[in-house]
């Protein structure tokens, strides 16, 4: 049986959703902030790390590692999404198209041109290099929860902006240990399609 869409990891659940979302599309966030976290995010190893259908984490043993002809050598994923038509299947109920290309080309071009997630072995398994990109420390010492801006909202489409709060390391921090903040903001848009509704942008950062 096909694994679907995962359950919501403890952290990403941890992420404040928007109050002006209505349940699914809150779910459909989520899941888009998590699978956006490492195929953009800290870790392209974050594929192996969806649980289970029960919420267990999967049991991962020593990598099977495949060397394609560029010379870059991919790890062969062994957890929920091991198998590239299921993955592709996820990112599908989640993002668009045009969007998933968008992720995966901004990963590519940090990735100097080399796919980070692919079917690489010829078996339809999913493959991915291990790339570690690491956060914005800015972001890490603010230590400030996202906030949000709806800019538009209907049956068919909401628009708004997620804002995230960075720390100025140049300003030694007051008594409380706070400095200075300052904001930058992420323009999201979820439509509604025939399929239901997907995430047609989100954050890369």
């Amino acid at each position: 049986r096909r694994p679907g869409a995962p359950p919501i990891r403890g952290w990403v659940a941890a992420q404040p959703a928007p109050a002006f979302l209505d349940a699914e599309q809150q779910a459909l966030f989520l899941r888009a902030y998590s699978a956006a976290s490492f195929l953009m995010g800290c870790s392209t190893s974050g594929v192996d790390s969806y649980p289970l259908d029960g919420g267990d984490p999967p049991e991962l043993g020593d990598y099977e590692t495949v060397t394609l002809d560029s010379g870059w050598t991919y790890l062969v994923a062994q957890g929920r999404y091991a198998r590239w038509e299921d993955f592709q299947a996820m990112l599908d109920g989640i993002f668009t198209p045009a969007d998933q290309e968008k992720l995966l080309q901004e990963r590519r071009m940090r990735g100097g041109g080399v796919s980070p997630l692919s079917p690489a072995d010829g078996e339809g398994r999913t493959c991915f290099l291990e790339l570690e990109r690491g956060s914005s420390l800015e972001y890490g010492w603010a230590d400030v929860p996202d906030t949000y801006e709806l800019v538009s909202q209907s049956e068919d489409a909401v628009e708004f902006y997620l804002v995230g709060h960075y720390a100025d390391l140049t300003v030694q921090p007051d008594e409380t240990g706070a400095r200075p903040l300052s904001t930058e903001r992420w323009p999201i848009r979820m439509e509604r399609t025939a399929d239901g509704w997907r995430n047609f942008t989100c954050p890369i950062e």
